[in-house]
């Protein structure tokens, strides 16, 4: 149980004795009361019979698996949103994809050192602290420097590796036609035209959500349905966001290649702006402009990250591109041709249904980055 005047209470779950230790011993200098388990079905019975604000856990544990037992936790209304991070000796990237899946907050190489193991328990306790108020959900906004750069499939994605951490809802903002639901083969339904003509609440925005199909952890809201919708310029963008922002922890824009005429008015509510390129030679002309147009509208460097999406064979590396646009690229999207072309023909997610190729642990580590960054801009 924690002490009277501890910082925090912990629950460290590890069959290395001597590694428990190590760890108890740190923790407890710094001020943190720490429980120990030596196996998994130890764990978890602590975990359900007490209070902690943090698990931290191996992998490999007898009894029951690393895993399973944050399967268990997320399971349990008690222990569902008990932040929980893992330490693997395994650095492979299917792996963490499925930590992503089942709702781990962090992991950390079990060689690292106690302090390193420390400072990631301060941080990991500092973001999920209770705020005194609700807190209003993070925007994320995905810009696409042209048409078929993969804008919405990596939105989609995200959103789905999001939603095992807090409710996510995903905007397609498309220009002229939406296409998140034709992504996911999903029926036709009113959505970004029919919002635009009521009053932006979170109960009109509620009204118009999709969701709760099979296996897709986010709920979204259709884009335009029409290539004549009629005059938009009556959309309040800024109303729509907030209304979102009180329904979710996170909130995907899919903005497009940013040809709408309220695309500005989307991408300046956003906490954080994700652009999309091919690597090729035009659309990487074209992101310069677009970084000028983000500078135009006050979304300063730190506000956003550069993907660059392999769609075919190419080229150009991140080096070379990095320093013709004067910018760091965050990642590179591995080439997923056959298996995306699968993906899109079953109206089904990379992430979900792939989840062990390069692309969807790429697209996990892109969510786990925005997860932390738009808590570190909070």
């Amino acid at each position: 149980m924690p002490g009277e005047h501890s910082i925090g209470s912990i629950l460290l779950v590890d069959s290395d004795k001597a590694f428990l230790t190590t760890l108890r011993t740190v923790l407890e200098t710094r001020g943190y009361a720490v429980r120990t388990a030596r196996d998994g079905l130890s764990g978890l019975a602590a975990a359900q019979a007490e209070h902690f604000d943090l698990v931290v856990l191996d992998l490999d544990l007898p009894g029951m698996s690393g895993a399973d037992l944050v399967a268990r936790l997320r399971q349990d209304k008690r222990t569902l949103s008990l932040p929980v991070m893992v330490l693997t000796a395994l650095d492979e990237g299917p792996q963490r994809v499925r930590l992503f899946e089942l709702g781990v907050d962090d992991f950390l190489a079990k060689s690292a050192s106690p302090l390193e193991i420390l400072s990631r328990v301060q941080a990991l306790l500092r973001r999920s602290a209770e705020p005194a108020a609700p807190e209003p959900g993070k925007v994320i906004a995905f810009v696409g420097c042209a048409g078929g750069v993969g804008t919405t499939t990596i939105c989609a994605n995200v959103a789905q590796a999001l939603g095992a951490r807090g409710t996510t809802l995903a905007l397609d903002a498309g220009w002229p036609l939406g296409s998140l639901a034709a992504l996911l083969a999903a029926p036709p339904q009113a959505g970004l035209r029919q919002v635009a003509g009521v009053d932006p609440t979170p109960e009109n925005l509620s009204t118009y959500l999709a969701g709760g199909r099979a296996g897709v952890r986010f709920r979204y809201l259709h884009g335009i349905d029409t290539l004549v919708p009629g005059d938009m310029s009556h959309l309040d963008c800024a109303g729509l966001v907030k209304a979102a922002r009180e329904l979710a922890r996170f909130v995907l824009i899919d903005a497009g290649d940013w040809s709408a005429p309220f695309s500005d008015g989307f991408i300046a509510q956003a906490d954080m702006v994700v652009l999309v390129m091919a690597l090729e030679r035009t659309h990487i002309a074209h992101m310069r402009q677009y970084l000028e147009r983000l500078d135009g509208l006050g979304v300063r460097r730190s506000r956003r990250l550069l993907l660059g999406n392999r769609l075919r064979p190419s080229p150009f590396g991140i080096r070379e591109t990095q320093r013709y646009l004067d910018e760091d690229i965050f990642l590179i999207i591995p080439f997923e041709g056959d298996r995306l072309s699968q993906c899109l023909a079953d109206g089904r997610l990379l992430l979900t249904q792939f989840p062990e190729s390069a692309g969807a642990v790429a697209i996990a580590e892109l969510a786990s980055n925005l997860s932390h960054q738009t808590a570190i801009e909070a």
